[in-house]
């Protein structure tokens, strides 16, 4: 592309994104707003709710049938809305955090997003930029580069016009152009991702196990629409088909109206919570994934540490006179002067980089005038500067340790060094030169320091059922030692890391049917590529972890594809933020465990609603066919259910959510927790309400009296059940003041006229109601304590 030497006009870069030779990946399309709101409103819940609808104004239930088709209205509404709400919150974040490139068109500058780069675009690179795209240095400036995040090998590399730069490198020191070569799926980086199968949007566990619910539902449901219109059309359907008419109110009064709803609810209730805290949500299935997460991996150490400065004074020197300025020992700087002096070159310089901003953030100092600056780092190995400051008359250097003498320092280590002001910086051709005579005062290397809540936040993890992994840039041995050094005690290397780290090299170097028992026991993998990191990451999943990937950066992508679910910090490269299924705000990994809190009291929640509505499911249709069985009848009729649904249901449905306490949560569990606490409670209560029915008609030979009982009795245990749920004080409260406003109910005419219910004619059948609900909550105990004893045992 000879036309690449100075730029593409805007005529050629048109065409060929015309061609769809653009930088985008697509590696995770959002779904459009009408995508969201087709997948809301066409779901079993609501084929549920229509179906009870029909079959309520068939029944004549004109009320009922209004307020299905208010509650359907409803349901959708908020998952429209939420869907909405999350797709403008993660357009704000993308957009925020969009990747900005300079490239050179029609012989000028112009800063275009870097997903429209396309081949032969001339891109002019800065101190501290990422490269978006594989390409070739052009042009005479060289740059300090470092490629371990892609490579894997640590180290900076010196860059200059032939060499070629890989996307996902960072540029540290220098400024340059590079020719676009490789962009999108072809850039290297990329074609590692393709190689390895994204994952499909598959439902989670929990939407699984309540589509089955809903599915069984709406065989039911079209069941009862297909005897009711041959009734309707006076064709004959038995008995059995009398029956099950009848049943219809009774049975639909409770069930359609308090179990997905709720989960809808609460969903996006817990989703708008997590957007206060800080995490934009991409969908409710994120906030399960999240809970359900039994591996995290963090693709650095920012976890533990964070990155500062040692500076090591070095010996004084042989006494010399520099412009009258002795460099003896009692005039040699202290540590806390030769930081200040760090401190004023970072603040001072006028080109920026990773390096001078990590400088600036370890030393204290002050901007000051500059009287001669050479910026030779990124292609001679060395920097000077002279402040216009009669008090300090030195020329500072920051030079590779090898070009004064140094050796044994680190590749990352520079050494300060000072000599006259008056020091030629250039040869006799002008060329840059290294001043002569330089006298050495320190070595500065970067170096970790360990957060102060380092290990209260790795322990706050593993006590909510996490095992936290880390993938380090730097070797194992090297982070070992750094975390080390910055205070990691023995004790807390022992809890977090009993079997030390893992290169990149050790694990290849591994059978490949190792690789699983590898993977599990080690926490800290060092060195890896990003094709490696996304290998571990399979490997977790194949070995039946939940994985949870934090990233930023174009080099974390096999790893955040390969999870189930990928968070994206504050200001990730937009790749990342494309992957990302949750957004934070904040890069702290304590903002993430309140994420992960919130997210499994969420979970924990929803399976509180579950048990609820299904106990009483259970129980409801248990007690249908005892009352068949006994005769003719039914235990209640569907405005009585009504009243049950509501306060039993309803109400409690809304508030256990919002009050469910983080505990970790397993997928495999779901069906065994439900079936621990729904099986006993539902059968034994619909045996106490069946002895309360037949007590009832025993004593008073009246039906509607003991379907008077049967609802105070459901109605007083479903508030029961609440309690059980979530044994706290504010459950009782809320169960004690929904009981006494359902025994009130029959008072007001318009509420006894539309629940059909009425007072008991005596004290003694609300003493038998008691003593039924009592026994009931007593078996419960027992039996679920007898069940969790055989467990252990």
């Amino acid at each position: 592309m000879a036309e690449s030497a100075t730029g593409l006009t805007e005529a050629q870069a048109q065409a060929r994104l015309e061609a769809g030779q653009e930088n985008t990946t697509n590696l995770k399309p959002l779904r459009t707003l009408q995508q969201a709101r087709r997948e809301s409103i066409f779901t079993v819940f609501n084929l549920n709710m229509v179906g009870l609808a029909v079959i309520l104004l068939l029944l004549s239930e004109w009320i009922g049938a209004g307020v299905t088709l208010l509650l359907l209205g409803f349901s959708t509404t908020i998952r429209n809305v939420h869907e909405s709400l999350a797709a403008k919150r993660l357009d704000a974040v993308r957009q925020a955090g969009r990747t900005r490139s300079t490239v050179i068109r029609d012989g000028r500058p112009r800063a275009i997003d870097s997903d429209r780069i396309v081949p032969g675009d001339l891109i002019v690179i800065y101190p501290g930029d990422q490269f978006q795209v594989d390409g070739i240095v052009t042009g005479a400036g060289a740059m300090l580069v470092d490629t371990a995040q892609v490579t894997g090998q640590r180290g900076w590399e010196r860059v200059q016009a032939g060499d070629e730069v890989l996307a996902g490198s960072v540029c540290l020191s220098g400024r340059g152009r590079y020719i676009a070569q490789r962009v999108g799926a072809d850039r290297l980086i990329q074609a590692q991702l393709s190689q390895r199968t994204a994952l499909a949007s598959r439902p989670t566990p929990l939407e699984r196990l309540v589509a089955r619910i809903l599915s069984g539902l709406l065989v039911i449901v079209s069941v009862y629409a297909l005897i009711l219109l041959a009734k309707y059309f006076r064709l004959d359907v038995g008995e059995p088909g009398d029956a099950f008419v009848d049943a219809a109110p009774v049975i639909f009064s409770l069930l359609p109206t308090g179990l997905y709803l709720m989960i809808v609810v609460a969903y996006a209730t817990g989703t708008a919570d997590l957007a206060r805290l800080g995490a934009v949500v991409h969908s409710a299935r994120s906030v399960e994934l999240l809970a359900e997460s039994t591996v995290i991996c963090f693709t650095e150490v920012d976890l533990l540490s964070g990155t500062d400065l040692r500076v090591e004074p070095l010996p004084p020197a042989e006494p010399e006179r520099h412009d009258g300025a002795a460099d003896d020992p009692d005039a040699w700087p202290s540590i806390a002067e030769l930081r200040r002096t760090l401190g004023d070159i970072a603040l001072s310089a006028t080109e920026r980089g990773p390096l001078v901003d990590l400088y600036a953030r370890s030393c204290e100092g002050e901007e000051r005038a500059i009287l001669v600056q050479a910026s030779h780092l990124a292609t001679l190995g060395w920097f000077a500067v002279a402040f216009d400051d009669p008090d300090d008359p030195f020329l500072y250097v920051l030079a590779e340790p090898t070009l004064l003498g140094r050796s044994g320092a680190s590749d990352e280590a520079l050494v300060l060094a000072r000599g006259p002001i008056d020091t030629t910086l250039v040869d006799a051709h002008g060329h840059p030169r290294l001043p002569e005579g330089l006298v050495p005062l320190c070595v500065i290397e970067p170096r970790r320091h360990l957060h102060p809540d380092a290990m209260g936040v790795v322990r706050a993890f593993q006590a909510s059922g996490v095992h936290l992994k880390v993938f380090a840039r730097d070797a194992p041995v090297e982070v070992l030692a750094a975390l080390r050094a910055a205070g990691l005690s023995e004790e807390d290397e022992r809890a977090l890391l009993p079997n030390g780290g893992l290169s990149g090299a050790e694990l290849e170097a591994l059978p490949r049917d190792q690789w699983a028992t590898a993977v599990r026991e080690y926490r800290l993998f060092g060195g890896l590529t990003p094709a490696q990191m996304g290998d571990v990451v399979g490997e977790l999943r194949d070995g039946g972890e939940r994985v949870t990937v934090v990233g930023d950066g174009l080099t974390d992508l096999p790893a955040m594809q390969q999870a189930q679910l990928s968070v994206a910090p504050p200001a990730s490269a937009q790749a990342a933020l494309g992957v990302a299924d949750i957004v934070l705000t904040d890069s702290s990994p304590g903002l993430l465990l309140v994420v992960l809190h919130r997210g499994q009291s969420i979970v924990r929640g929803l399976l509180d609603v579950m048990k609820l509505n299904l106990s009483l499911v259970v129980c409801t249709a248990l007690l249908i066919g005892m009352v068949r069985l006994f005769g003719v009848g039914f235990p209640y009729v569907a405005g009585q259910g009504s009243l049950i649904s509501i306060l039993a249901i309803t109400v409690p449905s809304l508030l256990l959510p919002l009050w469910a306490r983080p505990a970790p949560v397993s997928s495999r569990s779901y069906l065994s927790i439900l079936a621990g606490f729904v099986v006993p409670a539902g059968v034994l209560l619909s045996v106490a309400a069946f002895g309360v029915y037949l007590a009832l008609v025993s004593r008073t030979d009246d039906v509607r009296v003991a379907q008077f009982g049967v609802t105070y009795t459901l109605l007083y245990a479903g508030l029961t059940l609440s309690v059980l749920i979530q044994p706290r004080l504010r459950t009782a409260l809320l169960a004690i003041s929904l009981a006494l406003l359902g025994s009130l109910a029959p008072v007001i005419p318009l509420a006894r006229w539309q629940f059909r219910l009425d007072l008991l004619p005596e004290p003694t059948d609300y003493l038998i109601v008691l003593l039924a609900v009592a026994a009931w909550t007593v078996a419960v105990h027992l039996v679920r304590r007898a069940v969790r004893h055989s467990e252990v045992a």
